[in-house]
Formats: structure tokens, sequence, C-alpha cells
């Protein structure tokens, strides 16, 4: 898929630790909503409410 064809992008993010049913109930949600022509998915690595042991 060429880049510049795209009208609608969906961006979905967040720890995911671990993914659950609730994370996709959102995501399918957002999707028959949204009607994007690309959807990602993008995982953090660190958890943002974690604290930092060193």
């Amino acid at each position: 898929m060429i880049l510049s064809n795209i009208k609608k992008l969906l961006i979905f993010g967040g720890t995911f630790d671990p993914i659950h049913f609730g994370h996709i109930k959102m995501l399918k949600s957002a999707i028959n909503k949204v009607k994007p022509n690309l959807t990602l998915i993008k995982s953090s690595i660190k958890k943002q409410h974690s604290k930092c042991i060193y």
C-alpha cells in the first residue's frame, strides 16, 4: 500500500502487558467507528507507570 493513498490512519498504542480482550474490544470499536484504510498497533517497551530501579 502506498502511503499517499491512505485517507484514514488509526494508531493504537499502549503497553499491552499482557494484551487482553479489553484491548481487542477497544480496537475493534475504534476500527468500526473510524473505518481506517490502515491500522497500526504499537506496543510500548517501557511501562509508563513503572518506577525505574536502576
